[in-house]
């Protein structure tokens, strides 16, 4: 802040007064004139400054967007109930920019490390660094960062980047600089950009970057100018050399999106039959159809990101994706002006069930032919196993009748030989005595009868079961439905 002669003016009150009329920031000029405001959101504002000796000085509709921002005047000598109110139009106003000037083809991009507050130098009023930007007039930004020179140099460090200053920057007491560390080109295309997450049927207008210079840019939030015109903002990850992006900075409000999901029923696409075990795929298919009317009078470049599902996949033959990014498909789609867009995405999911033939029931079969999910020759087949598993549990339910005969016979002698133990000395015992001796020799007959009945059945039982065994383990059959 200066005089009329060119003077630094110093102590002098500086207040930063919103659409309100409340005072959002206050300060006082420093020893060369100079002040600050930082972080303040955009918006109309006004700056009031107050000098001993001078009358009060007001800017206003000073029209603030996101940037770094000097506003130049000065002090004019007189009393401090005079008031001197002037329209930021008439004074002359610097911005510096932080990031993306151009909304389609190269994009200069201009990243700077802010290490303090703005300077300014000369008459006026310098240093009203307001980290935001103004609306410039056609050209100005372009002009601007085409005549800025990069003041560092950068080289990979592994994993790492590193940037370095070519010269020493020197600041003085409560002053500041802006020093461009990068000044490149970079390929990017405007399009916009929907997500299911969000939950929003509205897009966001976005940019589809290459970063095609050596340099790995730093991360952080970036501002886009478009045709000079403040567009938006966001935040980005650090982009390496060679490494695609896109990045969204602003809800587009001239498209809608839709979608719509239907599911077809699971049906049995294959059938095969090998080693003894049946194995059915099937196969799950979706559809999701993405409906997008354009409001607005250009086209639109809408990027729409599917999620890419485990074990899903896209059918052959349908839309496929511009590009894969990690748990996303990326459909481009134009959408012409006033019109409506349509934009398909088929997948399907395959499935297999494993049956062991040996433990296939008749029921199991009966709903597999109901199913029409069997060949005939498999119906067959699977018969012709069934009956002889049949004739195998037969062999095995007369082993276990037997052995149950057996064991009543057993119990049914240790009841006489305990009723012989009971009568000795009784009159009795002699007649009883050879009862139940003869019945002993007629059950024990019996046993050897049923335990050869056994041994006999137990080899009919294996060699039935090695038949079913060769049955299942030779069945070789593959079949599409």
């Amino acid at each position: 802040m200066t005089d009329q002669t060119g003077t630094a003016v110093a102590s002098a009150s500086v207040r930063l007064v919103g659409p309100d009329g409340a005072v959002v920031a206050q300060t006082s000029t420093d020893s060369s004139g100079q002040y600050s405001f930082s972080s303040q959101p955009p918006g109309n504002y006004r700056v009031e400054m107050e000098g001993r000796g001078f009358r009060k000085t007001v800017v206003s509709n000073l029209n603030l967007a996101p940037g770094a921002n000097q506003i130049n005047g000065q002090l004019q000598v007189g009393s401090v109930s005079e008031t001197v109110e002037v329209s930021a139009s008439t004074v002359g106003m610097n911005t510096t920019t932080l990031e993306v000037s151009s909304s389609l083809g190269k994009l200069p991009v201009a990243n700077r490390a802010h290490v303090g507050v703005g300077s300014g130098s000369g008459g006026g009023m310098a240093g009203g660094d307001f980290r935001n930007r103004l609306t410039l007039s056609p050209g100005a930004v372009e002009n601007s960062i085409g005549g800025m020179e990069a003041a560092a140099s950068g080289q990979g460090l592994g994993d790492l980047f590193e940037y370095k200053l070519k010269d020493r920057v020197t600041l003085k007491k409560n002053q500041s600089a802006l020093v461009p560390i990068v000044q490149t080109d970079l390929d990017a295309e405007k399009v916009s950009l929907w997500s299911g997450t969000t939950g929003s049927g509205r897009p966001l207008r976005g940019l589809w970057l290459k970063n095609t210079s050596a340099l790995t840019l730093d991360g952080g939030s970036f501002s886009v100018l478009e045709n000079e015109v403040f567009a938006g903002e966001g935040l980005t990850d650090p982009i390496k050399p060679a490494e695609h992006r896109l990045i969204s900075y602003a809800t587009d409000l001239g498209l809608l999106v839709q979608a719509e999901t239907n599911e077809r029923p699971q049906h049995v696409t294959r059938v095969k039959i090998s080693k003894g075990v049946l194995t059915q795929i099937s196969q799950l298919q979706q559809r999701t159809l993405y409906t997008v009317r354009n409001e607005d009078e250009a086209a639109r470049q809408l990027v729409i990101e599917h999620p890419a599902r485990y074990s899903w996949a896209l059918v052959k033959g349908s839309q496929q994706p511009e590009e894969k990014a990690p748990g996303v498909y990326r459909f481009r789609l134009e959408v012409p002006p006033k019109a409506t867009a349509t934009l398909p995405v088929e997948e399907e999911h395959v499935q297999e069930t494993t049956y062991e033939l040996s433990n296939l029931t008749d029921d199991q079969i009966a709903l597999f032919v109901r199913q029409q999910t069997l060949t005939p020759e498999m119906q067959q087949a699977l018969a012709k196993i069934t009956a002889q598993k049949a004739v195998v549990a037969k062999l095995e339910g007369e082993m276990e009748l037997r052995q149950k005969d057996i064991e009543r016979i057993v119990d049914d002698q240790g009841r006489l030989r305990e009723n012989m133990k009971a009568m000795r000395g009784s009159a009795e015992e002699k007649a009883l005595l050879q009862r139940y001796t003869r019945q002993l020799d007629g059950q024990e007959t019996r046993l050897d009868v049923l335990r050869k009945k056994i041994e006999e059945t137990e080899a009919q039982r294996d060699q039935a079961n090695d038949l079913l065994e060769e049955m299942i383990g030779n069945l070789q059959i593959e079949a599409t439905l």
